[in-house]
Parts: C-alpha cells; sequence; structure tokens
C-alpha cells in the first residue's frame, strides 16, 4: 500500500482494494455518508450534523458495555464477571456525564435549551436531554437508526463473529471512547463554527460530512493492536 501523506494514499487504488475486502470500513463509510441525504433533502446544516455526532458517541458508550463484559469473560472466565461488577456502572455512570455535559453544552450553544436545564432530577434532565437531540433536526431518528445499525453490525462482525474480543480487555474497550471524542469533536467544531459563521452553505455542511466520514475511515483501515497482558481482573 502507498505511504505518505493521507492524500496519496486515497489515491492509491490498493488501498480502495484493501476497503472494498474490509466489511468493517464499508459498513462504517454507509453510515458515515448517510448524512449527505439529510444535507441535500432535509435541510441539514452544520448544527444538525454535530448535533447527530454527539448522538453517536452514546450509541458508542451502548455498545462498549457487552464490548467491556465479553472481553472481560473471554480474558478471565467467570472470574471477569466480578470485576464488572464494579466497572460497568462507574462507566455508565462517568461516560453518562461526560456525554450529557457535553450535549447540554451543544443545546444551549445552538439555543435548544428549553425544558432541558430547568428540570427537577438529573434523570428528567437527560431524558429531555434526548428528546430534544432526536428532535433536533428533520429525520433525525432515521439518520441515527442508520448509525446504530451500522455499529450494531461492526459489533456483531468484527467483535463476536471474527473474534476482536479475544484481543481485547476490559480496560482497553472502556477507555477507549473517550479518546474518540475528544479528537473528533475539536475537529467538527472547529469546522462546523466556521461554517456557521459563513452562513451554512451546503457545500460546507457537505464538506464536513466528508471529512468525517475519511476521520472514519481512517480510524477502520487501522490495523487492530494486540493488547498487552492485564492484570487478573478487570480494574
Amino acid at each position: 500500500m502507498l505511504a505518505g501523506t493521507p492524500m496519496k494514499k486515497f489515491l492509491d487504488p490498493q488501498y480502495w482494494s484493501a476497503v472494498a475486502r474490509n466489511p468493517t470500513a464499508i459498513i462504517g463509510l454507509i453510515a458515515d455518508l448517510a448524512p449527505i441525504i439529510a444535507v441535500l433533502f432535509w435541510g441539514w446544516g452544520a448544527a444538525a450534523l454535530i448535533m447527530l455526532y454527539w448522538i453517536e458517541n452514546v450509541v458508542i458508550g451502548a455498545y462498549v458495555v457487552p464490548r467491556m463484559i465479553i472481553a472481560s469473560v473471554g480474558r478471565h472466565g467467570p472470574l471477569g464477571l466480578i470485576g464488572c461488577l464494579f466497572g460497568v456502572p462507574f462507566f455508565v455512570f462517568h461516560y453518562g456525564m461526560f456525554c450529557a455535559v457535553h450535549g447540554i453544552f451543544l443545546l444551549v450553544f445552538f439555543g435548544s435549551s428549553e425544558g432541558v436545564m430547568a428540570t427537577p432530577d438529573m434523570l428528567t434532565m437527560i431524558q429531555r436531554l434526548f428528546v430534544g437531540s432526536l428532535s433536533f433536526a428533520p429525520h433525525m431518528t432515521w439518520i441515527v437508526a442508520v448509525v446504530m445499525a451500522a455499529h450494531g453490525a461492526v459489533f456483531i462482525y468484527d467483535f463476536l463473529l471474527k473474534g476482536g474480543w479475544k484481543e481485547s480487555s476490559f480496560d482497553q474497550e472502556m477507555g477507549a471512547p473517550y479518546g474518540r471524542i475528544v479528537i473528533l469533536h475539536l475537529g467538527i467544531f472547529v469546522i462546523g463554527g466556521a461554517l456557521m459563521i459563513l452562513g451554512d452553505p451546503i457545500y460546507g455542511a457537505i464538506f464536513l460530512v466528508l471529512a468525517r466520514a475519511v476521520w472514519g475511515l481512517q480510524i477502520n483501515m487501522q490495523p487492530k493492536q494486540k493488547t498487552l497482558p492485564v492484570s487478573p481482573l478487570p480494574a
């Protein structure tokens, strides 16, 4: 495969041949390009796309839970469930709050936080947050359904059927989504903010979708790394 800059790699026929032989990359590419339909036909702009990518982070977190459990049991047998009794609730709380604060910030930033901030308790706030995000743009639920199905297909094919769980660990799965959020959304905020300043042109929204698709393709085409030996039970 051609080495060098990403542009050279994307111009290399061997790279696209490798993509065509990688079901995970194909599934991810279809899901990442699906929002172009919303941009072209449903009037989505940068704000709607940013909210969609936030929802995707929540979807990823939901799939992390079974991945943690399966990876732990695969490495340690039934004893792996002991660590999951403590580690899974911690992840759900910590990652859930991480996403909730992020989501509230987005709604406040986009001026759509009515009914979210003035809530009597945390559970109600989170519930209204998700309702608000799914109704943020026309047909948001359809695109979210595509994203959920794509991540589910990758989970089944790559993690279960191909044995990805054998090369993973509880700690690795638990920490994986955090770095993704930081790296992805720093770039998305910069691009999305620039587009809104420019008046949210349709070609800019399409560029944001394509940039996100390229980033996802890069991730899916990276060789899977073997995990190092870990402690007897997950932390």
